[in-house]
């Protein structure tokens, strides 16, 4: 579902300063959330935000991995039609976020996706598309309509067989949390990357730069890319066609669902790469829904969609032949 940020590029602009003082730097990688995460940060405070962070990553992961029986998505998933279920504040709130934006988008966000996920992973897995009987039924528990989220911080999924999937959101929201962690230890600079599909950069780098994300072209092979964007206090979410794919008689079907069909978006769009400035306390959040939202709406319905936003955002659109479009006013770097 992901537009890839090459992370190469950022880690040589940290660490390649050349100066005769070294700065106060940290930076450490882990496996969390089904990724590689990569934090990095500068400034006195350093060392304890990015260890305080890779725990917070890893509490995270255990509330919010549907594939972890005591996790708070597998408890709701577990008890769809049945009853409600308590939910952690984060997760509340994830879930919180993602039915604002299902409003907004009408439905081209809808995190109860979960059946579809599941069964278009195994397909994908097998190399094989599922049959129209199959998508039918998972497509019919499909509707973000029938999550409830009641005022006691508990959440009910109202029928049987519906299933939340949070991965289009879940690493966006640890961004949110991650730079949290680090504005409480003063570091004004830094990099935190979830994947390579979610990006903080705070500040800019040592050398008053800033950071630089390289957009990989969605069907030429690396190094090929698309431009590079300059980064700085801003969210970056990316969603693509190309990392979980199958090919049938010259058709790709990928891992990014119309909620509206239950197949593949086949709008011609390749990759989106979505940006949010960090002055929104949810920038990681909406920039991960509104990545894929966008790949489901396509730059025609999806570019004025942004206009009405009420907070400042900018989007590259990206076609099967590396052809981009942009919000107004915006534009890649070479």
């Amino acid at each position: 579902m992901r537009f890839l940020v090459v992370p190469l590029l950022c880690c040589l602009l940290l660490t390649g300063c050349g100066r005769s003082e070294a700065p106060r730097t940290a930076a450490r990688s882990l496996l969390v959330m089904h990724t590689v995460a990569s934090l990095m940060a500068e400034g006195p405070g350093a060392e304890a935000a990015v260890e305080e962070s890779a725990a917070r990553l890893k509490e995270l992961e255990l509330r919010l991995d549907p594939d972890l029986p005591t996790s708070d998505i597998a408890r709701l998933n577990a008890a769809a039609g049945i009853e409600p279920v308590t939910l952690s504040p984060e997760v509340y709130h994830l879930l919180a976020v993602s039915q604002e934006y299902s409003i907004r988008t009408e439905g081209a966000w809808d995190v109860t996706v979960g059946p579809l996920s599941r069964l278009w992973r195994e397909a994908l897995e097998k190399k094989e598309l599922p049959d129209n009987e199959a998508v039918a039924r998972a497509q019919a528990r499909v509707d973000c309509w029938k999550l409830e989220l009641l005022p006691n911080g508990q959440a009910m999924l109202s029928e049987p067989g519906m299933v939340v999937d949070p991965g289009g959101a879940a690493k966006g929201l640890a961004l949110d949390e991650v730079r949290r962690i680090y504005a409480r230890h003063g570091v004004k600079s830094g990099l935190i990357s979830l994947g390579e599909s979610s990006v903080y950069a705070l500040g800019k780098k040592a050398d008053g730069e800033s950071w630089q994300i390289a957009l990989r072209h969605p069907r030429q092979p690396l190094p090929a890319r698309l431009g590079r964007l300059p980064l700085t206090n801003a969210a970056l979410a990316n969603s693509g066609d190309y990392e979980q794919f199958v090919d049938v008689d010259g058709t790709r079907f990928h891992h990014i669902l119309d909620p509206f069909t239950g197949w593949p978006v086949m709008n011609g769009t390749a990759a989106v790469a979505f940006l949010v400035s960090g002055e929104n306390p949810d920038a990681g959040l909406i920039a991960d829904i509104l990545s894929t939202a966008l790949f489901v709406m396509g730059p025609e319905k999806g570019l004025p969609f942004l206009e009405t936003l009420p907070f400042p955002s900018d989007a590259v659109f990206a076609d099967t032949a590396g052809k981009v479009r942009t919000t107004a006013g915006f534009s890649l770097a070479p």
